[in-house]
């Protein structure tokens, strides 16, 4: 069984390294059948945040995305059914 919960936290990682993640991240929520994953890229400068967003903008299998309620250092994401 999967530990898996559909969650990043990209605060120890290189923004050269979102990508990847972001990719590994949905393809294991598609595989375990997940709707929703988040993504925690911190606030700060917002740099993580803008990189998430141009690649979840221009993902096909993501159906929307918006900050974490009021907390800006968090994205939700929401996945087409595959």
């Amino acid at each position: 069984m999967s530990e898996f919960d559909g969650e990043l936290d990209l605060h120890c990682f290189s923004s050269k390294d979102i990508p990847f993640l972001l990719e590994v991240l949905i393809e294991e929520s598609l595989r375990d059948g997940l709707k929703s994953i988040v993504i925690i890229h911190g606030k700060g400068l917002f740099h993580k945040k803008k990189i998430v967003h141009d690649i979840l903008s221009k993902d096909p299998r993501i159906i929307s995305f918006s900050d974490d309620g009021s907390n800006y250092g968090r994205t939700v994401a929401f996945i087409a059914c595959a």
